[in-house]
């Protein structure tokens, strides 16, 4: 082996170690990029996490009203299937009687609506959008 090829094969051993040591210290700081944004990023969906939690315990009571006091004032003498729905608001209901109450809400919410009776207009949005809400979970 003579004097030239000993140094390339030299050169070669430290352009190839320098190749590696440099994406080593490249990949330690995308690294440390990473973990500071999962910090940063774990800490705000734990801060979001706990205040939606906080914003469904306030809104429970509300909603409670909705289902039963709100929805109580709409029932009427003459539509037995719609006041049996209007009750069981309150408890678990299929997607299918949750549409169906959903369709006798929009109906009372017109007639409503046409006779100008605002506190029956508002009932009918409140229970509507507590239905609507229902079928989305």
């Amino acid at each position: 082996m003579n004097f030239a090829t000993g140094l390339s094969l030299v050169v070669s051993c430290i352009t190839i170690i320098s190749f590696f040591a440099f994406r080593a210290v490249e990949w330690g700081k995308m690294q440390q990029r990473l973990d500071t944004i999962e910090g940063t990023g774990c800490g705000k969906l734990q801060e979001i996490d706990k205040k939606v939690e906080r914003l469904i315990v306030q809104m429970e009571p509300f909603w409670n009203l909705v289902e039963t006091r709100i929805a109580s004032s709409l029932k009427s003498p003459h539509t037995p299937e719609y006041d049996m729905l209007l009750d069981l608001l309150k408890n678990s209901m299929s997607r299918e009687e949750l549409e169906k109450l959903k369709t006798y809400v929009l109906a009372d919410s017109e007639e409503a609506t046409v006779h100008k009776d605002c506190g029956r207009v508002f009932a009918t949005a409140m229970v509507l959008s507590r239905v609507e809400a229902r079928l989305r979970e």
